[in-house]
């Protein structure tokens, strides 16, 4: 019960510590957005990065390749018979292949395509 008598009793004295100055706040606070603005330059990064999926070596048909660029069957057909897409076949009156990945690069080419096509995501 003395404890509560005396209110001084079971305290101990706080030892003041003088803060470090402001500029060496600043320093810290940079440092710190620094070392975030890397981790986040690295996500994006990462993600940018282009990647080899199994989908884009996937092979399509004329039908296929068409609903992939937006185009009819017919423009497909024709551009690859004019040799402006990359195309296989397996010999001739035999089915026509196209390679995801090379219509992807065709479609990258402005000067391949007719203005109309219209862009996947």
């Amino acid at each position: 019960m003395s404890a509560y008598a005396n209110p001084a009793a079971g305290l101990r004295p706080v030892r003041l510590v003088a803060s470090p100055p402001a500029s060496e706040h600043l320093q810290l606070f940079d440092l710190i957005i620094d070392q975030i603005a890397e981790r986040v330059a690295d996500k994006i990064a990462s993600q940018l990065r282009p990647t080899e999926s199994p989908a884009a070596d996937q092979w399509l048909d004329s039908n296929d390749a068409a609903n992939y660029l937006g185009i009819s069957r017919h423009s497909v057909r024709r551009l690859a018979a004019e040799g402006s897409l990359p195309t296989e076949q397996a010999g001739t009156n035999c089915k026509l292949y196209f390679r995801r990945s090379d219509l992807d690069s065709w479609r990258c080419r402005p000067a391949a395509r007719p203005s109309r096509l219209r862009s996947v995501s």
